[in-house]
């Protein structure tokens, strides 16, 4: 997907260009950082986007290592949406830190775990990951959310808004 973003900005940019000056519109790109160095990559998506004429706003936020570290960010929520949940693995992560981020959370609503999980289909990680989301998500609370990634993106998205 990475790939197709200098072409995904590029019409953005027009689409938007005609826009009245009192209409505002952000593209938020958001991608997992896995195991790469934030300022190299942001530096590669940075160059690969210079090239093109019109742009429109955009904020390129990683979550670092994958998008379960904003769902691990707020323990609280994660034990609301499941409160069978194993404890050991959620208050053992260390937030937004490069650890296997989402065998973490299999391994504490997963049966069986990571291990199982990763037994199944590729397909099945996904469909479990997007269970957990739209399980957790409606009980995250940002200002509790501990996750240095997730409150950056916010804090940039504020800062746009306000301008």
């Amino acid at each position: 997907m990475l790939d197709q973003l200098p072409r995904l900005i590029s019409g953005y940019g027009k689409t938007f260009a005609n826009d009245p000056p009192e209409y505002r519109r952000i593209v938020v790109v958001i991608c997992d950082l896995d195991n790469r160095d934030k300022f190299t990559f942001l530096k590669e998506i940075e160059e690969s986007l210079s090239r093109i004429k019109t742009k429109p706003t955009y904020y390129v936020c990683p979550a670092i290592e994958e998008g379960e570290a904003w769902l691990l960010g707020d323990k609280d929520a994660i034990f609301k949406a499941y409160p069978r949940a194993i404890a050991t693995p959620i208050n053992s992560y260390s937030y937004d830190s490069i650890c296997g981020t989402w065998e973490k959370l299999a391994d504490s609503l997963y049966t069986g775990g990571s291990k199982a999980l990763k037994n199944q289909h590729y397909s099945e990680i996904g469909k479990q990951k997007n269970i957990w989301a739209k399980n957790i998500t409606p009980h995250i609370q940002i200002d509790r959310n501990q996750s240095p990634s997730l409150s950056e993106l916010i804090s940039s998205i504020c800062k746009e808004i306000e301008r």
